[in-house]
């Protein structure tokens, strides 16, 4: 593997990783005032890692898979309710 090759898995990691961590705190800053801070770090961080899922794709599978979980699990915490829905389900 070369220096370059080594270099561009250090940085795909390291946006991946910036992702999900940027995925937690907008999750964690519900109702503070920094929550819009935030979710506009969190989409700021889901468009480069859709980004480094494309250039991953090119890098060959295993590179992909492990950033398209990333971002699978970035739009997860995104949309996932935690607290429960307070609205009443069909029985």
């Amino acid at each position: 593997m070369t220096h370059l090759a080594t270099l561009a898995i250090w940085i795909l990691a390291a946006i991946q990783l910036f992702g999900l961590a940027s995925a937690v705190l907008a999750r964690a800053s519900e109702g503070h005032a920094w929550q819009t801070t935030c979710q506009w770090v969190f989409f700021g961080a889901l468009g480069l890692a859709s980004l480094a899922a494309v250039a991953a794709f090119a890098m060959g599978p295993s590179h992909f898979i492990m950033s398209g979980a990333s971002l699978a699990f970035m739009v997860l915490g995104a949309v996932w309710d935690f607290g429960g829905s307070s609205q009443p389900t069909l029985s």
